[in-house]
């Protein structure tokens, strides 16, 4: 169990510097998070390392700032609690969470995505799938995006098994926020997540990485629905790959653009797997954790 010391520093970290810095998160593994909090107070800080809506702040408000949040009442998850999503570990200092639905583990969760301008035919596949899957007890997680990741939510919502999103944003400032309505929905119903605190505004790109890198680690594979060649939806996949996550694909018509990406992760990769419903889906996922 983590102490509260420990806890409160996490926390402290999480709010202050953007995620995906392994220099950081060697420095909480070697000395902890609490020690990495009073080391760090005593030197200056690399701008480049923190959120970019706090770099304009001097060095003691930041610092009184991250103490203050680490004491505020929203759910935040950290490493060595029972709720906390065991593939997060070493991704996510903390992650910023808001729904009653439990945090998606690698045993009982899969990630849909793809194309967020995606065909007639993707979106209608990526809602069959959603939402058998859901009725079989996987907790389906998407980014919340527009095409498909919003189509998969969309089909679990109507199971009694809710959906998990992971933003790259604030929960506070919901992304797309054209998905405002069903992220609510969500908030109230299944869960939210994010590796960035309430106030993170920006979507940069780097943050959208690290976003689908987490939701590559948060489950036990990754369904790929429509890609175009040399979209960035397809690291999603390769994330999956890296971690030695089972990595599957909907092949798509060969007619279509949409389709290409996922062909040609097929083409290249003999890991990956392609198919055509969710019983397919769950035969890959059993035959990998046995």
């Amino acid at each position: 169990m983590t102490s509260s010391h420990d806890r409160s520093a996490l926390i402290q970290l999480g709010w202050l510097f953007e995620p995906g810095n392994p220099a950081l998160a060697s420095l909480v593994t070697d000395i902890g998070a609490a020690q990495a909090v009073s080391s760090l107070q005593k030197q200056p800080l690399a701008r480049t390392t923190i959120r970019p809506e706090l770099r304009a702040h001097d060095e003691e408000w930041l610092w009184q700032r991250a103490h203050h949040e680490a004491a505020t009442d929203h759910r935040i998850l950290v490493p060595g609690e029972p709720d906390w999503p065991a593939g997060a570990t070493g991704i996510a200092l903390c992650l910023w969470a808001q729904g009653p639905a439990p945090a998606p583990q690698p045993t009982t969760a899969i990630t849909i995505a793809g194309s967020r301008a995606c065909t007639a035919y993707g979106a209608n596949q990526a809602t069959d799938l959603a939402r058998g899957l859901s009725e079989h007890g996987l907790t389906v997680t998407t980014d919340g995006g527009y095409g498909i990741a919003v189509a998969a939510l969309r089909g679990a919502l109507t199971t009694g098994h809710p959906p998990v999103a992971v933003l790259p944003s604030g929960l506070d400032q919901l992304h797309p926020a054209g998905h405002r309505g069903l992220l609510t929905t969500l908030a109230t119903d299944g869960l939210l997540l994010s590796a960035y605190p309430p106030g993170a505004a920006v979507v940069t790109r780097n943050r959208l990485a690290h976003t689908r890198h987490l939701l590559a680690a948060l489950t036990g594979g990754t369904l790929l629905v429509e890609a175009a060649p040399r979209s960035s939806v397809l690291d999603s996949a390769r994330h999956a790959l890296d971690l030695g996550r089972p990595t599957l694909v909907v092949p798509g018509p060969v007619t279509s653009i949409h389709a290409a990406g996922c062909l040609d992760l097929l083409r290249s990769d003999p890991r990956v797997r392609p198919v055509g419903d969710a019983t397919d889906v769950l035969i890959d996922l059993e035959t990998h954790q046995h």
